[in-house]
């Protein structure tokens, strides 16, 4: 197993795992807008778990969460991607209340955690290699890459237990719920 920064060859890979492992409101507008999205992220801070030269992991952060929204709410409004997010609607992939409820819970954890802080964006693992370690070395190699001392936050549908579970087991201690989500945030021990 290999844990390394993402490429710009990796993208389809990623957006098709993505798809198909994190069944979110966002991967179901599809691959325009995961495309864009992963070319936007900071390359330092998004890596891959390759396995027999295949794609099994990803793990995607913000040092910025505030400044990242901005650049994500740019590809969200551009026209492509505005087309397919009217084609998911019509398709009934997603709905109005579902990418409203998103932007709205995005836009209530920015006032709410209002300095820049380091957060986890998207965070998977094909389901033929779960419970193997290979999300936990990649949250190990993303934490090395982040700032020492400093909270991590990630935030994850209230529904998604398992997930929730899995980063508690990990010291992440819940501070809020918003709508449907609920924030997390892993204190870093002392040194």
């Amino acid at each position: 197993m290999d844990i390394r920064q993402i490429k710009s060859s990796d993208i389809s890979a990623v957006t098709a795992l993505h798809i198909r492992t994190l069944p979110s409101a966002i991967a179901r507008i599809g691959n325009p807008y995961l495309s864009d999205l992963y070319h936007a992220l900071d390359k330092n801070l998004c890596l891959v778990a390759v396995d027999d030269a295949m794609i099994v992991g990803v793990i995607s952060a913000t040092q910025d969460l505030k400044k990242t929204q901005k650049q994500m709410l740019r590809v969200f409004f551009s026209p492509h991607v505005l087309f397919n997010i009217a084609s998911a609607i019509v398709k009934q992939r997603i709905s109005i209340t579902e990418l409203l409820d998103r932007i709205v819970t995005e836009r209530q954890i920015l006032q709410i955690f209002s300095t820049p802080y380091p957060t986890i964006l998207t965070f998977f693992v094909d389901k033929s290699h779960q419970r193997q370690g290979v999300g936990t070395q990649l949250l190990r190699a993303l934490l090395t890459k982040l700032p020492k001392n400093v909270p991590v936050f990630v935030d994850t549908e209230i529904s998604n237990v398992n997930a929730t579970r899995w980063y508690q087991a990990r010291g992440f201690r819940k501070q809020k719920i918003i709508n449907r989500s609920i924030v997390l945030m892993l204190i870093p021990p002392p040194k």
